[in-house]
C-alpha cells in the first residue's frame, strides 16, 4: 500500500494464510481500550498469515496503540525477507504502546527491527515461537511491558542501544534479554523470573541493571564470547538489585566480566569463569535461615514472605507481590 493508512478504533483486520500487507507510507491504527483494532486469521486453524510491514522513511512517525496481532509468521521472497508477524525496517519514530501480540507461527520472530527507531510502552508479548522481540542495528526504548513463554529468547539484540525500564521477563526458554555483537543496554526497574538464562551478553557488548529483581533463573548472568569477530566477549554489570534461588549461577569466560555491587544475594552462589567480582558491598544471605537468624534485613518487598525490607535506601524495582501490576 503507497498511501498513508488510518485504522480506526475497533476495526477487525482478517488475513488469509500467507497473506502479508507492506506499507510503505505512515500507519496510524489507533485503537482504545474498550475498542482494540485487531489483526487475526480469517479462521483460528487456518495456516498463519504472512506479515505487517512498516517498509523505509515513508512510514516514519507510525503509531500503533491498543492493537491485538495474533497467528502471523513472516515472509520471505527472492529480494527480500520479512522475519517477524511484524517488520519494521529502516523507519524512524514509530510508537507501539497498550498491544498484544501472541502465538506467532513458523519464522523465528514475533516482532523484527532493523535500521529503526522504536518506542514501546506497555506492551505485551506472549508466546512467541522463538524470539519475542528481534532488534538489529536499531535504538529502541521500551518501558512497562511483559514478555513471557518465548520458546527462545525475549528480547535479541544486535549491534543496538537500547534502554529497558519497569519490565517483567518471565519463563522463556533461553534468555531474558540476549545483548550480542557490539549492543549497549540499560535495564531498570525491572524483573527477570524462571528463564533459562537471565541476560547473556557477548560479543563486545556491555549490560548495565539498575534496581531489578532476578529470581529463580536457571542461570542469572552469562557473559562469554561467540563471534571472534568482535574480538571481546561481553561485560554486565548489576547494582543495587536483588538477585535470589537455591542455586545461583553465574559465568564469565572467554574475556568477559560480570560485576555486582551495592546488592543483595539470597541462597548459594555458583561461579563458572575467572571474571566474576563481587563488590564488598554485596549483601549475601542463606535463604535457609529464618529472618530472626538475619535480623530482619534488607530484602525486596518482591520477596516479603522470606524477609521484610529494613533498609530503603537499598530498594530494588519497588514492586508488590503482583509482579503484573501495570506501574507508573
Amino acid at each position: 500500500l503507497n498511501q498513508p493508512l488510518i485504522i480506526q478504533p475497533g476495526t477487525v483486520v482478517k488475513l488469509k494464510p500467507g497473506a502479508t500487507l507492506v506499507l510503505t507510507k505512515k500507519l496510524t491504527a489507533m485503537g482504545t481500550s474498550a475498542d482494540p483494532i485487531c489483526f487475526l486469521p480469517v479462521h483460528q486453524r487456518q495456516n498463519p498469515w504472512g506479515a505487517i510491514v512498516l517498509a523505509g522513511r515513508g512510514t516514519d512517525d507510525s503509531i500503533l496503540t491498543h492493537c491485538e496481532m495474533s497467528g502471523g509468521s513472516g515472509r520471505k521472497d527472492d529480494m527480500f525477507e520479512y522475519s517477524g508477524m511484524l517488520s519494521i525496517h529502516d523507519v524512524r519514530g514509530v510508537l507501539i504502546s497498550d498491544c498484544t501480540l501472541r502465538n506467532n507461527r513458523v519464522v523465528d520472530d514475533m516482532v523484527h527491527v532493523v535500521y529503526s527507531e522504536v518506542r514501546m510502552e506497555r506492551v505485551a508479548f506472549q508466546g512467541a515461537i522463538s524470539d519475542a522481540l528481534d532488534l538489529d542495528i536499531s535504538q529502541v526504548e521500551i518501558r512497562d511491558s511483559q514478555f513471557e513463554n518465548s520458546g527462545n529468547d525475549a528480547v535479541d539484540l544486535m549491534s543496538t542501544k537500547a534502554v529497558i525500564a519497569g519490565s517483567i521477563f518471565r519463563n522463556n526458554g533461553d534468555k531474558g534479554i540476549s545483548v550480542g555483537e557490539n549492543s549497549n543496554v540499560v535495564i531498570h526497574n525491572s524483573i527477570f523470573r524462571e528463564n533459562n538464562i537471565g541476560l547473556a551478553s557477548k560479543d563486545g557488548s556491555r549490560a548495565y541493571i539498575l534496581y531489578s529483581d532476578l529470581k529463580d533463573n536457571k542461570m542469572h548472568l552469562s557473559a562469554y564470547a561467540k563471534n571472534w569477530q568482535y574480538g571481546a566477549g561481553g561485560t554486565a554489570y548489576i547494582y543495587k538489585s536483588y538477585v535470589m534461588g537455591k542455586l545461583n549461577q553465574f559465568n564469565s569466560t572467554n574475556n568477559s566480566s560480570v560485576t555486582i555491587g551495592d546488592s543483595s544475594i539470597v541462597g548459594e552462589i555458583s561461579q563458572r569463569g575467572k571474571n566474576l567480582i563481587f563488590r564488598q558491598d554485596v549483601d549475601y544471605f542463606d535463604s535457609k535461615k529464618t529472618s530472626n537468624e538475619i535480623n530482619m534485613s534488607i530484602i525486596h518487598p518482591l520477596f516479603s514472605h522470606i524477609l521484610p525490607v529494613k533498609d530503603k535506601n537499598k530498594r530494588g524495582s519497588d514492586l508488590s507481590s503482583n509482579e503484573l501490576t501495570k506501574r507508573n
